[in-house]
């Protein structure tokens, strides 16, 4: 990446008034999980001009990047990252009411969305409220809990593609499946999500919203540093054994400490950073570690829900990469 590009892009990103920067930035203070090292730049967009001006211009001087919002399912190296984040949360949170249809910004806190249509008497997405992530996050994920996700919710998806063209992407080419959508595999960015909700009453909707932080609050370990829950579930693990948490479990390893990275002793499928000075090296440990023993143990191999951004500001399958390249990362 050229420091002479980045510089000028940066200039005329100001110069138009089209959000904030900061250089620079420790990914620690960023990170949901608190690791990382340094992004060369974060940019912060406040409209869909910018965001299709950052679009166009980051591909065309070859800068790396990575759009984010809160980046609460990431696990960033601590090496120093050379590239940039366009990052949704700042400014571009908007979220718009018509009867049961919902218009929201992909930047828009999901607990944030859930609380604002409960209060209007609008249902459906209840179980993302103790979600922490942004609605781009979400939908790029098909996230959700308690067995449910949010692509049965979405009506279409506002993109901007690799070409730096607005496009519509509706719900039957979404190919929303369990913790998987089509933007994982497509390059596009999403901008607005277009939700259809149902009718139901207000009190019943927050009520329901509040057993369910009540709940994540006893099972989860909440007061520490991670990214939520590291591993998918899957049909067949399912049926053989559990969800994650259990497998991990049966296992024995919970409790477990790489470096200053543990398996939660709460619950098997988070990995807490209970020092605040974990690597990304002690996670990879700890992830390969789940791995080896599933597969010794069970015959099952687990996947990752975390992602992982190396230095080139590449993302991959967390799991994927330390069986291509180890844990050294």
């Amino acid at each position: 990446m050229s420091f002479k590009n980045l510089t000028w892009l940066a200039n005329v990103f100001i110069e138009r008034g089209y959000g904030d920067i900061e250089n620079k930035v420790d990914l620690k203070s960023f990170s949901y999980w608190k690791i990382g090292g340094r992004i060369s730049a974060v940019f912060y967009p406040n409209n869909i001009e910018s965001l299709v001006f950052l679009r166009k211009y980051l591909a065309e001087l070859h800068i790396n990047h990575l759009l984010v919002g809160k980046t609460s399912n990431i696990l960033f190296t601590s090496s120093d990252i050379n590239g940039v984040f366009v990052c949704l949360s700042r400014f571009i949170s908007n979220c718009d009411i018509e009867n049961e249809f919902v218009n929201v910004s992909g930047g828009a806190s999901v607990p944030w969305l859930a609380y604002k249509v409960g209060c209007h008497g609008l249902s459906g997405i209840e179980h993302v409220v103790g979600i922490p992530g942004t609605v781009g996050g979400l939908v790029y994920m098909n996230g959700g809990s308690l067995r449910k996700e949010i692509g049965s919710n979405v009506e279409a998806v506002t993109v901007i593609d690799s070409l730096a063209n607005i496009k519509t992407v509706k719900n039957i080419n979404c190919n929303f499946s369990y913790r998987h959508s089509i933007f994982q595999e497509q390059n596009d960015w999403i901008v607005t999500v277009n939700l259809k909700l149902a009718r139901n009453n207000s009190k019943l909707i927050k009520s329901e919203m509040l057993q369910i932080l009540r709940s994540r609050r006893q099972k989860f370990p909440l007061k520490l540093p991670s990214c939520g829950s590291v591993f998918k579930s899957n049909p067949t693990a399912y049926e053989k054994v559990g969800p994650p948490g259990l497998i991990v479990e049966k296992l024995g390893l919970k409790g477990k400490v790489v470096g200053g990275a543990r398996i939660a002793p709460e619950h098997g499928n988070f990995i807490v950073n209970y020092t605040g000075k974990a690597t990304s090296k002690d996670v990879a440990e700890l992830v390969n570690h789940i791995q080896q023993h599933s597969n010794r143990v069970f015959g099952l191999s687990l996947e990752t829900e975390a992602k992982y951004l190396d230095s080139n500001g590449q993302l991959h399958c967390l799991s994927d990469y330390i069986q291509a390249n180890g844990t050294d990362i």
